[in-house]
């Protein structure tokens, strides 16, 4: 009997101690995710389930860690182990669809995040994240008539938010009914919190469904608050990013409109508006301020639109006219233009020059360790 219990205890304490060990591997797995160091949080995590710590949340993150270095397939193996350990848990089904929705499973995603919600639209201020991610997702779904409902209950639990305004006139926009869409951008009109930004995106949805007059009315406001004192935009910005630059010229001098034109091309570029930025960088060609940064920045957008012909093309200006930084830049681009081609053994190539000879710099390391691993 004496020897049951001390085997017993013995047992017991090795079992302690090696939940101790792995929630010690957790937290380090925590830590190195936090900082970027996603290879290293992938071992951490792992090694945490070795050691016998095995909840829902640590496969969650060893999936989410997996999802960063580009293994999808060991991922999503992960986060359905985290699933069966808890199956009704809200907030890990939340987890679940955010996970979908970074690996870019809009549907999927759009699934576990309205099981995370409650039953019958019992909807508290807790919900008010993920119902916002629902209302994107939906609108990347285009179904716009189903987005409206959700945001007009975001706007129940947050006391009106412009943003949710915003989203339901585009989303009427979307559905070809524009008095409707009025009816809500006009209300962002008179709300003094209302930014230049704010304005200028309606200005533009309101553009492109034709509705110029009405539009109007936005730029003028937009513009009259881009002057305050304390506005988030300038006057000259504003102009440039509405597209008028004969009326932002007044408001810049010298070399700061060559960089606000460069500034507005990369948010067209990040709106896959690449035929409106490309206007913009050839203008600023013609006008003789084609520069190795201006041809950097275009053929960043030409690797954006896929054009990898037009890309290279332009990659051989920059080096013709590049300082050794621009130089820089450039081999990194060429990097990803190899990437995006999918030739991963010219890319990693190309990703080994770059650390050969910028051994101090460390923004190229984690496309370095994605494409050696592509690359075997």
């Amino acid at each position: 009997m004496k020897t049951g219990a001390v085997l017993l205890i013995v047992l017991s304490f090795l079992l302690l101690s090696s939940c101790s060990y792995g929630e010690r591997s957790y937290e380090k797995g925590r830590e190195a995710f936090q900082r970027g160091a996603y290879e290293t949080s992938v071992r951490e995590f792992s090694r945490a389930i070795s050691q016998g710590y095995t909840e829902a949340e640590v496969y969650a993150d060893l999936a989410y860690a997996l999802l960063k270095t580009g293994d999808t397939e060991k991922a999503l193996r992960n986060m359905n182990t985290a699933l069966k350990k808890s199956p009704e848990d809200p907030a890990l089904k939340k987890r679940i669809g955010l996970f979908y929705r970074e690996a870019g499973d809009a549907e999927t995603a759009l699934d576990y995040l309205r099981a995370s919600l409650p039953d019958g639209k019992k909807y508290g201020k807790e919900d008010a994240d993920s119902l916002g991610f629902v209302g994107e997702l939906l609108f990347r779904l285009e179904r716009y008539d189903e987005a409206i409902p959700v945001y007009l209950d975001l706007i129940a639990l947050e006391d009106h938010v412009l943003e949710h305004d915003i989203l339901i006139g585009e989303a009427y926009l979307k559905l070809d009914q524009g008095y409707a869409a009025t009816q809500y951008f006009r209300l962002v009109l008179a709300k003094e919190e209302a930014l230049p930004q704010h304005f200028l995106r309606i200005y533009g949805d309101l553009m492109n469904y034709g509705l110029k007059r009405e539009a109007k009315k936005y730029y003028e406001e937009g513009l009259r608050r881009s002057q305050l004192e304390d506005s988030s935009m300038s006057p000259g910005e504003f102009c440039l990013a509405a597209g008028k630059a004969e009326e932002a010229e007044p408001f810049f001098s010298g070399q700061d409109v060559k960089e606000a034109r460069l500034a507005r091309a990369m948010v067209l570029t990040n709106e896959h508006r690449y035929a409106d930025a490309e206007v913009i960088y050839r203008e600023l060609i013609a006008r003789g301020e084609g520069t190795a940064d201006v041809y950097n920045q275009y053929l960043i957008m030409k690797t954006e639109e896929r054009d990898f012909t037009a890309a290279f093309q332009l990659l051989a200006q920059v080096y013709a006219l590049a300082d050794e930084n621009e130089k820089k830049n450039a081999l990194y681009n060429e990097i990803i233009i190899y990437e995006r081609m999918g030739d991963y053994t010219t890319a990693f190539e190309k990703a080994r020059q770059f650390k050969k000879t910028y051994p101090l710099d460390t923004s190229a390391d984690r496309e370095y360790d994605f494409l050696k691993r592509a690359a075997e």
